[in-house]
């Protein structure tokens, strides 16, 4: 029997409506080791970002799944976290659940895209310290709801 489409229970967008209160998904990453909270094998369901001792680097919001929230965030260093530990993608197949599973491999895709495609602009005509050296930018001009 096929299974059913993870668009059945996860739709994608780039714009984000706060609901005070909600709970959401995170796609912790580090060094491309997704974190696992080891009391139920699945990745952090929380009201904040902000309840974990991590400092994000990135964090993209993915879309909805079954309602909540859901986001990949790239950290820089690994912090000791009780219960919780970061495995890489291939060894979770059999542990997550299917759709989150397929999410966090769109997720890591999406991560490393931001991380890896910012560029380097010639600041030769604008004025102050950055005149006439490159600098790193990222810019933002798509404005589509659909992710890739």
């Amino acid at each position: 029997m096929p299974r059913k489409s993870i668009y059945h229970d996860y739709q994608p967008s780039n714009a984000w409506n706060e609901k005070k209160g909600s709970k959401s998904h995170y796609f912790i990453f580090y060094q491309d080791k997704l974190l696992i909270d080891h009391h139920n094998n699945n990745i952090p369901f929380l009201k904040n970002l902000n309840q974990l001792p991590v400092r994000p680097l990135r964090k993209i919001y993915l879309g909805q799944l079954r309602g909540s929230p859901c986001f990949v965030v790239e950290i820089e260093s690994s912090p000791e976290l009780s219960g919780r530990s970061f495995i890489d993608l291939k060894e979770l197949y059999s542990i997550l659940e299917y759709d989150i599973y397929l999410l966090a491999g769109r997720a890591i895709q999406i991560i490393n895209w931001d991380k890896n495609h910012q560029f380097w602009e010639n600041t030769e005509h604008q004025p102050g310290p950055w005149r006439g050296r490159w600098q790193k930018s990222a810019r933002i001009v798509c404005t589509s709801t659909i992710l890739p």
